[in-house]
């Protein structure tokens, strides 16, 4: 009570003056962070589902748990479950690549998690059949899945109209061809090869659109599920401001002692002037987004001040690509043999095979212009 108290305070006031006390939770002593890796999100659009894991990690290592807790992949499985069932009237409900971290928080109290080894090992072993990474298996899922939950809204449609919807073998596998080929994977390896999965998935559109995914591709989760007593996720959408975001997102900070989650216009990182959002309600409802926006979330995990400009340190979201993303950023690096991290590395040494971009440092401006809500997990 006393904290949601004063999170009450922290909203009711009419402006907020950026404080902005350095912090950083990466390079602070016995940091979760040490445990918690930059993931390969690589061409995913399941960026609110590597958040909610890294936050819910973060939150509960806080707390004494050791080990990761909730894979990013299984955690989009459940959000895509969820929202079948609570959000029908959602455009893209069926996709796990479309979502939000506080609606996959919800979804644990409904649906269980797989222990993070078994979900994986069994990533692993799919990219070696398949002689590709970890991440472009999860994308191959991602795309597929999408063309699923295409069909199970047009088998929906059919049993409405009363008429029989059929999809056989020689559809499916045409499907899969389809998605191997299709524009949206053509950052995926050359070499991949696909059919090595081919008798998995041919027998994906037997099931509902998520449930496929644990059904047939993670066979070692059906006895390694749990149930996870998660914490509230608090939503801020922000409201017609001047400069007042920034302030905000550091005075969740300093009160939470965590980070928070961002959602902003990605396109900003390397267009910095750019004014992504172009219309916000004082009430916080309503936002206008500028033409390509490219919505993203990351999480915010320090802050600083430099002249006179509050930088938040962005977490990396993008594996060994954050790089290209970053160049003429300063940010936080990490010595891949030592661990030592290096702060306010420039561009020469990001991801140049002796350090890794842990992070950078973002000014305010960026944020105030592009950032358009911020999700937060209680601390108790």
């Amino acid at each position: 009570m006393k904290f949601l108290a004063l999170s009450l305070v922290l909203f009711s006031q009419a402006t907020f003056a950026t404080v902005c006390t350095p912090t950083n939770l990466v390079t602070e002593p016995n940091s979760p962070f040490q445990k918690i890796p930059v993931y390969d999100q690589d061409g995913s659009n399941i960026c609110y589902a590597y958040v909610t894991s890294q936050l819910l990690d973060y939150n509960l290592m806080k707390k004494g748990v050791q080990e990761r807790t909730a894979h990013p992949l299984w955690l989009a499985m459940n959000h895509g479950k969820y929202a079948i069932k609570n959000v029908p009237n959602e455009k893209n409900r069926t996709m796990i690549g479309t979502g939000n971290v506080r609606r996959t928080i919800e979804s644990l109290k409904t649906y269980p998690v797989c222990s993070f080894d078994a979900v994986d090992k069994s990533l692993a072993q799919m990219a070696k059949a398949a002689k590709t990474k970890d991440s472009e298996v999860v994308q191959f899922i991602e795309t597929y899945t999408q063309k699923l939950g295409a069909i199970e809204e047009g088998r929906a449609l059919a049993a409405l109209e009363g008429r029989e919807a059929n999809l056989d073998d020689i559809d499916i596998i045409a499907m899969i061809k389809e998605t191997k080929s299709d524009a949206d994977m053509r950052w995926c390896s050359s070499n991949a090869t696909w059919d090595a999965l081919l008798p998995l998935l041919r027998n994906l559109h037997a099931v509902t659109t998520p449930e496929m995914v644990e059904k047939l591709l993670f066979q070692a989760c059906q006895n390694k599920q749990f149930n996870l007593q998660a914490p509230k996720a608090n939503l801020k959408i922000f409201g017609e401001t001047d400069g007042i975001v920034t302030g905000q997102i550091a005075q969740v900070m300093d009160t939470i002692k965590a980070p928070v989650s961002v959602s902003y216009c990605a396109k900003a990182l390397t267009q910095p002037n750019l004014q992504g959002i172009t219309y916000r309600n004082p009430d916080g409802g309503k936002l206008q987004y500028a033409n390509g926006c490219e919505h993203h979330e990351s999480i915010i995990v320090g802050k600083k001040q430099v002249g006179n400009s509050c930088q938040l340190l962005l977490r990396n979201t993008w594996g060994s690509n954050f790089g290209t993303w970053t160049k003429g950023k300063k940010c936080l690096c990490k010595n891949r043999q030592t661990g030592a991290y290096l702060d306010d590395c420039n561009s020469t040494a990001h991801n140049n095979g002796q350090y890794t971009v842990e992070g950078c440092w973002i000014d305010e401006g960026v944020i105030n212009r592009n950032a358009y809500q911020m999700t937060y997990l209680d601390p108790k």
